[in-house]
């Protein structure tokens, strides 16, 4: 017959067997799939995020600080967007889009002016 002590042992090591294989929780994504000019230093920036629901932050690159331009509410269904104003015209921005939900991230660089570029992750 086991002893208390070895009922607890076996209790104990069992417990963490099943905590080693739990499963890893579905993480949240950013697809970019539009960034458009509004005016010179406007932006309209749309991404998706298929799989579960994410709540987002958008910042943007600032004299060396981050700056909250907006925490959008989902567009329709997996899709997200928000407005960017007062950028400086002209100039390359490092945007970040932060998951509220799980800290998962991406990046985008975007080019202000008469023609818009940008690049991600």
């Amino acid at each position: 017959m086991l002893g208390c002590e070895t009922g607890f042992m076996l209790l104990w090591i069992a417990s963490n067997l099943v905590k080693a294989v739990t499963v890893a929780a579905e993480r949240c994504t950013v697809n970019v799939t539009e960034v458009t000019r509004r005016r010179g230093d406007a932006i309209h920036l749309e991404w998706s995020s298929p799989g579960i629901v994410c709540n987002y932050s958008v910042s943007y690159r600032r004299h060396q600080s981050w700056v909250v331009a907006c925490n959008p509410a989902p567009h329709t269904g997996d899709s997200h967007e928000c407005e960017l104003h007062n950028l400086t015209a002209g100039t390359l921005h490092q945007l970040l889009v932060y998951s509220l939900t799980d800290g998962s991230s991406a990046n985008v660089t975007v080019q202000t002016g008469k023609a818009l570029t940008y690049s991600g992750r």
